[in-house]
């Protein structure tokens, strides 16, 4: 019997470093707070970070801004060199895995926006030899990573604009915003499935208010609004910054119901050994891990303690990536394949249901609902079948000769953050489906037409649904794919969330919807042939 799988993707892992502030300070700063200017490394804490690397073994590291304390050469040059050597001893290969963005502390002092070269060079120096690059332009402070495999994407912003003095204050600005826009909306074209992928943005300013971090005036990022808008608009799940110092996690809901969100990840300093500048919270990055099949975030903070060892710090804490569900499950994909044997209307059908989760805290699903059978005069279900691995009993409100209709009972509750299961189950229909149209008053008394369907009601929220039949090799049919809501109105099935294939050779034929509204009927129907 088949035993539906679907490929797991197990839990990717990004470690959150900001804030690092390597090399000499401005003389006047340190003379103001009482140190010297060249004193500014813990060559202790740096090997602790090191060995925390090591131990976390990240898929990606993310340097959200102020890898200098001065935007220096000579800086940027021993920063590079730290880091290049920090990462690599800790296992972890620093062009596939690292991902830097500039902070107010990387950009030259008293710049104007239009001065893009002048006011980044130190910055766009440190980004050729942290990766040993040749070319100044192979790195850029702005940039779009893809992980397909994972089903990532990563927007690296530039919030370091500003029309006139370079503080502390940012800006991301039109032009990056304008491409920002342009480049969300290429991929969205490129991956049909985009809904499913994690869409993460870094940048070094923070766009929502950290009023526990002490003073907002000259920090905080002159375009916040925008980028609210625009994160909310193209549906942005993480926000990763520094900047302030300050450790904290936030969930921010928005939509007409606040039914939609993202998680914004505000790191600390990892390594300034500074009292006064560490916000109170000492030295510290996240641990950020995300598994998009079970919908599941993880954050968890790891701070230096008194040895200066980088050790897992205060409360796990738990969001969910995308939206929830209403329902408090979804399913991954929700495949049904029925094959039609022969002209006798004999079909097989296999109903999948792929990465089933539950994504809302607190809730246990325990029955899956099911729906087999067809509506003809002498068909008969034989050979049921169902995962016995996952299912422990079936409850058939409905059992007739030609229909069932029930729950499947699993064996064990899900729970949020369980990895995902996959069920099957399958059965044989008998005289299912009339193949001539010279049949078709025998098997349907009082019916003029001679239509022939294959159906599926969604009755669970899924992500993707693929109906397909196939028929005999000879057999001459035309199908095209139908959808019905709920008041029984015919709606369209053009546009980006359907598409409908035909395989003449296999005289196969599938229709897959992205997002299939809940308590629609999906169908592909042809006409009996003569």
């Amino acid at each position: 019997m088949l035993n539906a799988s679907l490929e797991l993707k197990m839990d990717v892992t990004i470690v959150h470093l900001s804030d690092t502030h390597l090399g000499d300070d401005y003389v006047v700063r340190s003379l103001l707070r009482r140190r010297l200017y060249w004193r500014t490394e813990d060559q202790e804490l740096l090997h602790n970070l090191e060995k925390a690397l090591r131990r976390v073994d990240p898929d990606y590291v993310v340097h959200t801004g102020d890898v200098v304390n001065k935007a220096t050469e000579p800086n940027f040059t021993r920063a590079s060199q730290t880091l290049r050597s920090l990462f690599s001893n800790a296992g972890i290969d620093v062009k596939k895995k690292v991902l830097a963005i500039p902070g107010n502390h990387d950009v030259k002092v008293l710049a104007e926006e239009h001065e893009y070269w002048g006011r980044l060079a130190g910055f766009n120096h440190f980004l050729k030899l942290l990766f040993e690059e040749g070319d100044y332009r192979s790195r850029k402070p702005n940039f779009v990573k893809v992980d397909p495999e994972r089903k990532m994407w990563f927007f690296c912003l530039d919030s370091t604009l500003k029309d006139h003095y370079q503080l502390a204050e940012g800006e991301v600005g039109v032009g990056q915003w304008d491409w920002f826009r342009n480049k969300f909306e290429i991929l969205m074209k490129v991956y049909p499935d985009h809904n499913q992928f994690v869409k993460i943005v870094a940048l070094h300013h923070h766009p929502h208010p950290i009023q526990a971090g002490g003073q907002e005036r000259f920090m905080q990022l002159l375009d916040s609004g925008r980028a609210i808008n625009m994160f909310e608009a193209y549906g942005v799940n993480l926000v990763l910054h520094g900047h302030k110092h300050f450790p904290h996690v936030l969930a921010h809901h928005h939509g007409d119901g606040g039914e939609l969100h993202y998680t914004v990840i505000g790191a600390g300093t990892a390594t300034c050994p500074f009292r006064e500048e560490q916000s109170g919270e000492g030295n510290s990055f996240h641990v950020i891990k995300l598994n998009a099949n079970a919908n599941h975030l993880s954050i968890q903070r790891w701070k230096a303690n008194n040895d200066k060892e980088y050790v897992p710090y205060g409360e796990l804490i738990e969001h969910p990536i995308f939206p929830t569900s209403r329902s408090g499950y979804r399913i991954a994909q929700s495949r049904a394949i029925n094959q039609i044997r022969d002209t006798s209307g004999t079909c097989l059908t296999t109903h999948q249901r792929l990465g089933v989760l539950v994504d809302r805290k607190g809730y246990e699903l325990k029955n899956i609902a099911f729906g087999m059978g067809g509506s003809a005069h002498d068909a008969e279900i034989t050979d049921f079948d169902y995962d016995r691995e996952s299912i422990s009993t079936v409850e058939c409100e409905v059992d007739l000769k030609a229909h069932k209709e029930g729950h499947f009972v699993l064996r064990e509750p899900l729970k949020q953050g369980a990895h995902p299961i996959d069920l099957w189950f399958t059965y044989e229909l008998k005289g299912g489906f009339c193949m001539r149209r010279s049949e078709y008053a025998k098997c349907y008394p009082g019916r003029n037409t001679g239509q022939e369907s294959v159906d599926v009601k969604v009755v669970h929220p899924c992500d993707q649904l693929t109906l397909v039949v196939e028929f005999p090799r000879k057999y001459k049919a035309r199908p095209r794919p139908v959808a019905i809501d709920q008041n029984g109105t015919e709606v369209s099935t053009k546009g980006p969330s359907c598409s409908f294939q035909a395989d003449n050779l296999a005289n196969r034929f599938s229709l897959v919807v992205r997002k299939p509204l809940l308590q629609h009927k999906y169908s592909i129907v042809w006409e009996v042939p003569d």
